[in-house]
């Protein structure tokens, strides 16, 4: 089995050095996911679902693929693949996971941005200090639940009291927020003294600058400035706009809103059914004590089944 991996950079020159150093092995990497594909339009991968404690068949199809491999073989969308059949959590939800149950004290108050999906429900089964909400578009106000039990909050103005929370977490939402930097000062002022957030969202690891697709006014009319793309919504069958895909600026962003320590974990792990090459997780510390959270860091994706 190829070797696992998992860096850590907070910058695009880091990043660059490990790509051009013997550390990196993409190729090695790019062959062995290759080595998975079959001609069936669905497979499974035999792999060890961290979140559920079980070895397990993940389920892989190809819908929504968009690259080919060298052979012109269609590569699956990983990212989005990889389904734990118990927990039914992709790979980048159950890394997310994993992470969270990994990285910190099982007492920890945590906040995550969605409150319908599966990660969710997963990570309120085993965090019982934890709270979700969704942006709704019922009319329900701010911090109020709606008819059918769920909590409405807009990221850029949360209801939360200063210091609520030990985590937030957020995971591909922020490319649908406009206004992404409020969100980031909102979930900062919300953190604790050496809260954490962990974030993940498109990201071009081989970009500077984040890439705006589309911009939005105060009448709400949107402007394109590249073809729409419109990513899955649970609670809108129409899907929800994607207006960023994110660069190495974000970093910026975070740091500007008030975090320390902010980089992304770069993880590959074959036995734990983390494919699709150098996936990431985002992360930051608000100031105060979490001197103990990196040191927790270093063990989270070293591990194989």
């Amino acid at each position: 089995m190829p070797l696992s991996q998992r860096t850590r950079y907070a910058s695009l020159e880091g990043f660059k050095s490990f790509m051009a150093s013997p550390l990196n092995h993409e190729g090695e990497i790019a062959a062995f996911e290759r080595g998975l594909l079959g001609e069936a339009e669905k497979f499974t991968v035999a792999g060890y679902c961290a979140v559920c404690d079980l070895k397990v068949e993940f389920k892989v199809n190809y819908t929504h693929w968009w690259e080919t491999a060298p052979d012109g073989r269609r590569l699956p969308n990983w990212r989005e693949q990889l389904i734990c059949p118990h927990c039914r959590l992709n790979n980048r939800m159950r890394a997310a996971a994993d992470f969270l149950f990994s990285s910190f004290k099982p007492d920890d108050s945590v906040y995550l941005t969605e409150f319908v999906t599966p990660l969710f429900q997963t990570v309120a089964s085993k965090r019982s200090r934890t709270i979700g909400s969704e942006y709704l578009r019922d009319g329900t106000a701010r911090g109020a639940m709606n008819a059918a039990g769920v909590r409405h909050e807009d990221v850029t103005c949360l209801s939360f009291p200063d210091a609520a929370f030990d985590v937030v977490g957020t995971f591909d939402v922020l490319e649908h927020v406009p206004e992404y930097r409020k969100a980031l000062a909102e979930f900062c002022r919300c953190l604790r003294p050496g809260g954490r957030l962990i974030i993940t969202v498109p990201f071009s690891l081989w970009s500077a600058a984040t890439v705006t697709r589309a911009t939005i006014d105060a009448s709400g009319a949107i402007t394109y400035l590249l073809p729409p793309e419109i990513h899955g919504d649970p609670l809108d069958k129409n899907g929800a706009l994607c207006f960023y895909h994110f660069g190495w600026d974000f970093v910026d962003a975070l740091t500007e809103a008030g975090f320390k320590e902010a980089g992304l974990s770069l993880y590959w792990n074959p036995g734990l059914g983390y494919l699709g090459g150098h996936q990431h997780i985002i992360t930051a510390r608000k100031g105060g004590d979490g001197s103990t959270f990196f040191r927790r860091l270093r063990h989270v994706f070293a591990r194989s089944s």
